[in-house]
């Protein structure tokens, strides 16, 4: 199994998120005797809750042994846990963290980007001042410009 990359924010979130929609499964009796697993099968919309609910905890996973990313203090090159402005060079800049890609899926940490990701791929490693180019899901190429590298603020 990869090694999975988090904010504990965002680790901190999915723990109290998958308790809740466990619970939600005990409620619907997914975790009930057979008579009443029996009698849910017959209430299509209370058997659809329950699969929605099992597919978001198998959505989440296992959260155990999961690394925590702290904010990086290096600025001297970009890497997980900096925050990053990039200039996208008609004056239009951008600020993201770069993370693990349970912040960027999950929307805990604002501004999140996976180090997975096109652009997240494209400027780990470079330095301020340095330009580099990426290629968007759809096929467009981008260059964008390091304008400044922080610590990550998350």
């Amino acid at each position: 199994m990869p090694e999975r990359w988090m904010s504990k924010k965002t680790k901190e979130y999915l723990e109290v998120e998958k308790r809740a929609v466990e619970e939600r499964v005990r409620q619907l009796g997914g975790e009930s005797s057979g008579h009443q697993r029996a009698s849910l099968h017959d209430d299509a919309a209370s058997e659809n809750a329950l699969n929605l609910a099992r597919a978001k905890i198998l959505q989440i996973g296992e959260l155990k042994g999961v690394n925590i990313i702290s904010p990086r203090e290096d600025n001297s090159s970009v890497d997980i846990g900096n925050t990053v402005t990039v200039d996208y060079g008609d004056g239009d800049t951008e600020t993201y963290t770069l993370l693990g890609s349970d912040d960027a899926k999950w929307g805990v940490v604002s501004g999140a980007i996976s180090t997975n990701s096109p652009l997240g791929r494209a400027i780990r490693g470079k330095s301020q001042g340095d330009t580099t180019r990426f290629e968007t899901p759809d096929g467009r190429k981008i260059d964008v410009k390091i304008d400044k590298i922080d610590k990550g603020e998350f």
